[in-house]
């Protein structure tokens, strides 16, 4: 009997919505939104605490006790969102095969992209343009389509698809 080797639509992971809300220096509030993923379901307080040190790591200058972060789990899936790419965890699949992984992330939720925010299903995800597929590719070689796998990209355990 052949073994069956599970393919990355199937490989599903824990991502949680990372809503941050501060006041800037001049006194306006401002915020921002995120995604996190994690390998496995993370100990309470873990989501919160690393966005909580990530926020102010980027933002030094901000006063901390102005800073509110809310954290929603949204669901398990295979790719998150970044800033007009996705990433997912490097487990060791070749080009073709995250390719192929990210193009079923798209086809299953570029139906309702354009749709009023009301009238889109639960767990629905944001693709940021991915719909274009031109637009995919790596983020130091700018080649259509090839995952990211730089050093910083590996360093992080992922690969990345900017778009």
């Amino acid at each position: 009997m052949t073994e069956m080797r599970p393919t990355r639509a199937d490989v599903r992971f824990p991502q949680y919505l990372v809503d941050t809300h501060w006041v800037d220096s001049e006194g306006v509030a401002q915020y921002s939104s995120t995604h996190a993923m994690y390998r496995t379901i993370p100990l309470p307080g873990v989501v919160q605490t690393e966005a909580y040190a990530k926020f102010l790591k980027a933002r030094p200058e901000v006063d901390r006790a102005s800073v509110e972060i809310k954290v929603s789990f949204v669901g398990y899936e295979t790719w998150c969102l970044g800033w007009f790419s996705h990433w997912t965890f490097d487990d060791g699949q070749s080009d073709a095969e995250f390719r192929c992984s990210f193009d079923e992330y798209v086809f299953r939720h570029e139906r309702c992209q354009e749709w009023p925010m009301e009238a889109r299903p639960e767990g629905w995800r944001c693709l940021m343009g991915a719909e274009d597929r031109w637009r995919w590719r790596a983020a130091d070689a700018y080649e259509e389509g090839v995952p990211c796998r730089c050093e910083g990209c590996r360093k992080q355990g992922r690969v990345v698809i900017n778009h």
